[in-house]
């Protein structure tokens, strides 16, 4: 019988997740102080390397498996008409310049090994890109301007493809699933989230985030 993926294997064996947490694999990162958001920037389209939302980069020798990535609006931005999400890896480092730099930690205070994963979250600007794979699309929220809320929040899971996902058409503020694929970011590899939202003019939504993923062999 083939061998069960690990990323479902996680999603469906709660115990799974908290052993590979006790043995120092599990890391949390995100907003420095609750309630205060990030800037991103003003994008109305997909682009490789204008104003990426956030960049993870696995500078070890071990293989990164995201979990999830959580948003929650603190700022609604001005004339946006709907709001869209990309996921892609890509076999370099693509960090240029900007972006808040977040230190990922252990959520077990008893085990205290440092996170391989360089996490950067903000106005980013990527290089150019070298072999890079989308490993998740999705619409997030549709709806007249102002499409965002402030306390929308948006919850990216991974390894949870099928599931109901994104397209909400509210004008108050609610929870969004999206559910996408696995996303595996190898040894010398990056994962570029990318946010874009349409008809933005003047000033771009802001952000508290919250993402977790595993380093396994």
């Amino acid at each position: 019988m083939e061998k069960m993926p690990f990323w479902l294997k996680a999603r469906l064996d709660a115990s799974w997740p908290c052993a590979q947490n006790m043995l120092g694999n599990y890391f949390r990162a995100g907003s420095p102080t609750p309630g205060t958001g990030i800037a991103m920037g003003i994008q109305t389209s997909f682009s490789d390397t204008a104003n990426v939302l956030a960049l993870l980069y696995n500078g070890g020798a071990k293989r990164v498996v995201m979990d999830f990535l959580k948003l929650i609006c603190t700022a609604a931005g001005t004339t946006t008409t709907s709001s869209h999400v990309a996921i892609k890896i890509d076999n370099k480092d693509r960090y240029t310049s900007g972006g808040d730099d977040i230190t990922p930690a252990q959520p077990d205070g008893g085990v205290q090994p440092s996170s391989i994963t360089k996490c950067r979250f903000g106005i980013i600007v990527a290089n150019a890109v070298g072999v890079p794979r989308i490993v998740g699309r999705d619409a997030v929220k549709v709806v007249a301007a102002p499409c965002w809320a402030v306390n929308d929040q948006v919850m990216i899971t991974f390894g949870t493809m099928g599931q109901q996902s994104g397209g909400i058409a509210a004008a108050t503020a609610g929870k969004i699933p999206i559910a996408l694929g696995p996303a595996i970011i190898r040894p010398g590899w990056s994962l570029l989230v990318h946010l874009w939202n349409i008809a933005n003019a003047t000033t771009a939504p802001s952000w508290e985030f919250e993402l977790g993923y595993w380093e396994l062999p």
